[in-house]
């Protein structure tokens, strides 16, 4: 084939830019009705709309007035005085709904001591760590020698950073499991499975799906399913530099589940502007109207007594409306298939016009340039969120969280029991002394070291001490 001259009787055939327009404006208006159902809220429920015997029906009102309880006015660090206050108003509660419950609720304020290491960090050594629980008898109930039958577990951690109030990690749905537990106690009838209620102590020591039975569990219980499978992969392989409990419960306990989390406004991530107040309204009643249906489910599914190998599975929402699960074989299958054909649409037209054709090796090079601006695409994205997150991890406190990765202990004497960096970390309590975000670490080693400076003093001159904070 020969190519075209200025002689060719071949007219030329312009695209009328009003297509242009009217294409540009679909995937503008594809963009608007996609963020404003993202951003929907259900209107937040009153106590006073529901009925006294209403097992079923989750109130922010009520949600948020446990929160109030939780949180408090200052961070809740534990090893400090203040965690172990809101803790007990937190054993309160438990205890205030057990009290008038129709079903038996068993309490228990639990006092712990151990150690653990996970893979992605550093040795982690707690003493004294609270667990508040709650345990809501199911038919399952308890055997005779004291051990618990079948039961689903729900968990969340009440404590917080030394520089944040934590509303929303996870002060949120500590309240919404407490209101879910008000609710369920209404019950007459027990659901089969006991279920555990836990609110863990120390969370902050440094959406992941393990069972697919508890997928389809949220899929069927849940009116506005928002969920990811793409969040689970960032989460495990540590692409998002953060993580739940939910890891400990899986690698330590071979427990399977559900994890839940906010996605949104990450930029107030463990910063002092991590306030109820910047809690929208209805934020509440979507995660109770997750919640509460979920573990009513989990919890009268008789499936669960059986246990299965741990497993995955793809799935992702359709802007909130339906969820769509299939399994990693299907999975596969379907990759295969995509590889397949974009090799086929390559193969035909070489095999169509030939290899030496001035067409095919057009289409050869138009090929290579997308790839090649594809590839260009990747790389200037990714350096320009590096640079911008190194001026934000510089400059602010905003992401400075991803270079929080290692531990420091300090006990009462001054002296520093590990050191694990010489440029980030967390330390944690050891008899009750906790400093906060480090900075400069091996400076503040020898300096609490010396017996002359204090550990308060020392703090203050890295600005680790923040009203409060220290005792």
């Amino acid at each position: 084939m020969k190519p075209k001259t200025e002689d060719d009787p071949t007219p030329r055939r312009n695209v009328p830019s009003p297509f242009f327009v009217l294409l540009l404006g679909f995937f503008m208006l594809v963009a608007f009705v996609t963020t404003a159902i993202e951003d929907e809220l259900p209107r937040p429920i009153g106590e006073q709309e529901i009925g006294v015997n209403d097992s079923n029906t989750f109130s922010e009102e009520s949600a948020k007035k446990y929160l109030q309880i939780i949180l408090g006015d200052k961070p809740r660090v534990f090893g400090l005085e203040y965690h172990y206050i809101k803790t007990r108003d937190l054993k309160n509660l438990f205890d205030s709904i057990a009290a008038k419950s129709n079903i038996p609720i068993h309490t228990d304020w639990q006092l712990v001591d151990g150690y653990f290491w996970l893979s992605i960090g550093s040795p982690s050594v707690y003493r004294n760590l609270s667990n508040v629980i709650a345990v809501l008898e199911g038919e399952s109930g308890f055997y005779p020698n004291g051990t618990i039958g079948t039961s689903i577990l729900v968990n969340c951690h009440h404590d917080s950073v030394p520089f944040a109030i934590g509303a929303s990690d996870d002060g949120l749905f500590c309240a919404a499991m407490v209101e879910t537990l008000e609710k369920l106690s209404r019950r007459t009838t027990k659901l089969k499975h006991n279920i555990i209620f836990i609110s863990n102590g120390a969370e902050e020591m440094g959406l992941q799906v393990t069972d697919a039975r508890v997928l389809e569990a949220f899929r069927r219980s849940t009116s506005r399913p928002m969920a990811q499978s793409l969040g689970e992969f960032l989460f495990t392989n540590r692409i998002i530099p953060s993580d739940t409990d939910f890891r400990i419960w899986r690698d330590f306990g071979d427990i399977m589940g559900i994890d839940l989390a906010f996605v949104q406004w990450g930029h107030i991530y463990h910063t002092r502007n991590d306030r109820i107040e910047l809690i929208r309204d209805g934020v509440m009643q979507n995660a109770g109207n997750m919640l509460l249906p979920l573990v009513q489910t989990l919890a009268d599914y008789e499936g669960l007594v059986n246990r299965v190998p741990r497993s995955t599975a793809v799935y992702f929402d359709y802007m909130g409306w339906f969820l769509i699960t299939f399994t990693r074989s299907a999975a596969l299958a379907v990759d295969i298939l995509v590889v397949l054909l974009g090799f086929t649409s390559v193969a035909y037209p070489i095999f169509i016009f030939g290899i030496s054709t001035q067409t095919t090796l057009s289409f050869i090079r138009e090929l290579l340039w997308s790839l090649v601006g594809r590839f260009l695409s990747i790389v200037s994205g990714a350096v320009v969120i590096t640079v911008f997150a190194s001026i934000m991890i510089a400059t602010t406190i905003q992401m400075r969280y991803p270079t929080i990765s290692n531990f420091l202990f300090i006990d009462k004497t001054g002296l520093i029991n590990a050191d694990y960096s010489s440029n980030g970390g967390h330390t944690f309590h050891h008899n009750g002394v906790y400093a906060g975000s480090m900075l400069h670490t091996n400076v503040l080693q020898r300096q609490i070291s010396d017996r002359n400076s204090s550990v308060l003093d020392v703090c203050r001159q890295y600005d680790l001490y923040d009203g409060g904070s220290i005792l």
